[in-house]
């Protein structure tokens, strides 16, 4: 590779560093000026794939991981990119998604995220096991990975009914990593689920406090509140409403949210 190639390959690996959408723009033209330089530059080829996946270019992204593929197919990470592309397509492509995520394996045996895309790819096809044991493998590779505890606590409960292990799995999640509100969240609707509600009630808050724009949790914490104390559920129903209603993806949980509120007021007027 020629000094002019690596030159241009970090200042665009320093912008696409600062993420927003200036910086990552500004590394689109350094990395492909690198490319300009050396077409056979494969670390260029994927640095860009990846700004390109980051700015939500996605057919440029997958263009340039493709020819990271073909310039060298030892490299494991453009497959990979490329089962992430595929999973979250709007096509739904979860075979292809599997297919890239088995080849990174494949060149890298001990790839943890690889592992996890493979975990997700099966989980979106409905191969509940396949996907257990694929995240069980990543643990293998990478056991303090927050993410994939909590994928498995999600699916323990939800495909298999496996209450203590999903627990035991959310919990390893929050451990791991306490600002996790997608561990706690799955950790608050299983203790829920089986009428634990202070320890629901702990974990919601928990989420609000951390993220207190997450109208799911605020929802969630105003329906268990009507069972433990209606007069808090009225006081979170009015926040909820206040925070979703201007969200127009909000707008059919706003709606069910004022029938629960307008239930409660009827109910304590008619108590006075």
């Amino acid at each position: 590779t020629s000094l002019k190639a690596w030159e241009a390959y970090v200042r665009g690996r320093a912008a696409a560093v600062r993420g927003s959408q200036d910086a990552n723009e500004a590394a689109v033209e350094h990395l492909s000026r690198a490319i300009e330089a050396d077409a056979q530059f494969v670390l260029a080829q994927y640095a860009l794939g990846s700004v390109h996946q980051a700015l939500g270019n996605r057919w440029k992204a997958a263009a340039q991981f493709r020819a990271s593929t073909q310039l060298d197919s030892t490299f494991p990470e453009p497959y990979k990119s490329l089962g992430d592309l595929f999973l979250t397509a709007p096509r739904r492509l979860f075979d292809q998604a599997e297919e890239a995520y088995v080849k990174a394996i494949d060149l890298r045996p001990f790839y943890s995220d690889a592992y996890v895309g493979l975990g997700d790819a099966k989980a979106a096809k409905g191969d509940v096991n396949g996907a257990i044991g694929a995240y069980q493998k990543a643990l293998i590779h990478n056991p303090l990975s927050a993410q994939v505890h909590a994928s498995l606590g999600k699916i323990y409960y939800a495909e298999k009914g496996l209450y203590y292990e999903s627990v035991q799995a959310y919990k390893k999640a929050v451990d791991l990593d306490p600002l996790n509100t997608e561990a706690r969240m799955g950790l608050a609707e299983v203790y829920e689920d089986k009428g634990l509600y202070p320890e629901a009630i702990a974990e919601y808050k928990k989420v609000v406090e951390l993220a207190p724009t997450n109208t799911g949790a605020l929802y969630n914490l105003a329906l268990v509140y009507e069972r433990t104390d209606p007069r808090e559920a009225m006081a979170l129903w009015e926040r909820y409403i206040q925070l979703a209603g201007p969200l127009p993806t909000e707008k059919d949980w706003v709606d069910v949210a004022k029938l629960h509120l307008r239930k409660l007021k009827n109910q304590f007027e008619k108590d006075k």
